[in-house]
């Protein structure tokens, strides 16, 4: 699929078709942005094309006192992401 190809085609080809998230919330509208891959200019997903308004309430939502995180605990979770992408790590080369 070259950089022609159109957004509607990515729901033929299988390409990931993600929405935007906001404090853990999947938000956007009907507009969608296409995700090009630098390598080859061909088209790998599209993602949610999100408002002002949105872009405030993520705004919002990441200057709130949250979860204050513990060292360890940041260290939990970022080793289990590695850990998961190791497992899958052939998964995500072909994408």
């Amino acid at each position: 699929m070259s950089v022609r190809s159109t957004i509607a085609d990515v729901h033929h080809m299988g390409a990931l078709d993600l929405p935007c998230y906001i404090a853990g919330r999947p938000v956007g509208g009907p507009d969608r942005l296409g995700v090009i891959n630098p390598f080859d200019g061909t088209l790998v997903g599209t993602v949610a094309n999100v408002d002002r308004q949105h872009t405030h309430q993520a705004i919002e939502a990441a200057l709130k006192k949250g979860t204050v995180l513990t060292r360890y605990e940041r260290f939990e979770i970022l080793n289990k992401a590695r850990a998961l992408l190791m497992e899958r790590a052939e998964a995500f080369a072909t994408l």
